[in-house]
């Protein structure tokens, strides 16, 4: 080995063995000017409506695709949205009528989105089957109200639908 080739070798085994402590202290200077000062995030917004940009359609009265205002694309476009409280009919019942109240039902939910100038969803939560769920309101009526109130749903008990849609009247 020559004298340089001696020397260069000394260099690098001088840099290798100082190398470490200079992560180190690169590493205690850089997580020294990161701000590790606590956010307040607000994590609780179910007590203010969230306003509709689109709605996409709903696949029965209770259940629309809507897409959200000022929320970002991956959580607020497309998302499905079952409304609180309401048992609606079955559009795939065996029951002639439960299948009609079910077309009325669609209809309504639908009639009144296509008309709407204002739609919000308030009071969002998630069901006991983790769907999401809230009241969709519409220039400020609730839709639930609206087909409770026309007996196109029942209220919604939180187990089995109560709803005998096809039972004989006595």
């Amino acid at each position: 080995m020559t004298v340089s080739q001696m020397n260069y070798f000394h260099h690098d085994l001088v840099r290798l063995s100082f190398t470490p402590f200079i992560a180190a202290g690169l590493s205690v200077f850089f997580i020294g000017c990161i701000d590790t000062t606590p956010v307040a995030l607000q994590t609780d917004q179910t007590d203010r409506p969230l306003r509709i940009s689109a709605v996409h359609g709903c696949e029965r009265a209770d259940t629309c695709t809507v897409s959200l205002a000022n929320v970002p694309a991956p959580l607020g476009d497309h998302i499905t949205i079952r409304l609180a409280g309401i048992v609606v009919p079955d559009a795939h019942s065996p029951c002639d009528r439960e299948r009609k109240l079910a077309q009325d039902a669609q209809r309504l939910t639908e009639d009144v989105l296509s008309k709407g100038k204002v739609i919000q969803i308030a009071d969002v939560s998630r069901d006991e089957e983790f769907r999401m769920t809230g009241r969709i309101v519409v220039d400020g009526e609730d839709i639930g109200a609206q087909l409770l109130g026309r007996r196109l749903a029942v209220p919604h008990n939180g187990g089995l639908s109560a709803a005998q849609w096809c039972a004989p009247i006595h």
